[in-house]
């Protein structure tokens, strides 16, 4: 038996140790602006069931450097916590602009998702929603 729980316990180092190692590289490469980098960081920190208040504001947080470099996942995803409160205060303008940017790829789901954000934002909201959007959009368009 006291041969298993340290079999275990060797085991569960070597995993725990692998799993930071490559956290700690998946944050350097998304400090230095890798998109990918950047998503796949933000969902290991959104799957994580501990610490889940930190956990999703760092989401929230790598979430937008990937959307911000143009990964449309990221940008469907960030406009997800928006909408949702998750990491962050809930703000359907937000949520709204970040859909309205996924849409701009043709993403159905965005689209329909910026439709239904777009029925809680007073007029003056959605025309500032709908500036940002075109300046992220404008951005990605000129980065092709």
């Amino acid at each position: 038996m006291f041969k298993q729980l340290i079999s275990v316990l060797f085991i569960s180092a070597i995993i725990f140790s692998t799993s930071f190692a490559a956290t700690a590289t998946l944050t350097q490469q998304a400090e230095r602006g890798d998109r990918f980098a950047a998503y796949q960081l933000a969902t290991e920190y959104d799957n994580q069931t501990t610490d889940t208040e930190n956990s999703q504001k760092l989401a929230v947080k790598w979430y937008e450097k990937s959307a911000e470099a143009g990964f449309e996942t990221a940008q469907m995803k960030l406009a997800f916590k928006y909408a949702l409160g998750h990491g962050t205060e809930k703000n359907m303008q937000k949520a709204y602009t970040w859909f309205a940017v996924a849409a701009a790829g043709s993403n159905e789901t965005a689209i329909a998702y910026r439709e239904k954000a777009k029925l809680e934002l007073n007029e003056k909201q959605l025309t500032e929603a709908d500036s940002l959007a075109k300046v992220w959009i404008d951005k990605f368009a000129t980065k092709k």
